[in-house]
């Protein structure tokens, strides 16, 4: 399964339950058109200047993420309406939360009790939803 579909599934086992939540935070533009365009991308936005343009890029990323979805698994999925997944965005001038989940270009962490207890490595290669799925079931059962 690809590695969006694998992130939906994982995240649908746990929607409702109070010891799990889901955040994915946009921190910056991976291939900004301004900087490294990847003729490949759909759409591909310039690296953000404001927070306006950085949370329409977060915007643009939510809804790629649900076309593959709804054409890979055949879903018609609304992720803000269909999920308990948040979407926030960081900060322009700091990228507090990139500083600290060293999250370029994509990461999965697990944070427990205000702690990062587990990181995977860095996506897309490394992105190991597997090895944080059996990380993260054992800290949520009865």
């Amino acid at each position: 399964m690809d590695k969006v579909g694998a992130f939906y599934e994982w995240t649908q086992q746990y929607k409702g339950n109070e010891k799990v939540a889901f955040v994915v935070c946009y921190v910056t533009e991976a291939h900004p058109r301004d900087e490294w365009k990847i003729v490949a991308n759909k759409r591909q936005p310039s690296q953000a200047k404001n927070i306006a343009q950085r949370m329409d890029a977060l915007k643009y990323l939510i809804e790629d993420i649900e076309c593959e979805i709804n054409e890979k698994q055949g879903k018609q999925v609304s992720l803000l309406k269909d999920t308990d997944i948040r979407f926030v965005a960081d900060s322009l001038d700091e990228n507090n939360l990139d500083r600290a989940f060293n999250a370029r270009p994509d990461r999965l962490a697990i944070i427990k009790d205000n702690v990062i207890v587990y990181k995977c490595g860095y996506g897309p290669f490394l992105y190991d939803i597997d090895g944080a799925r059996k990380f993260l079931a054992p800290l949520v059962s009865p």
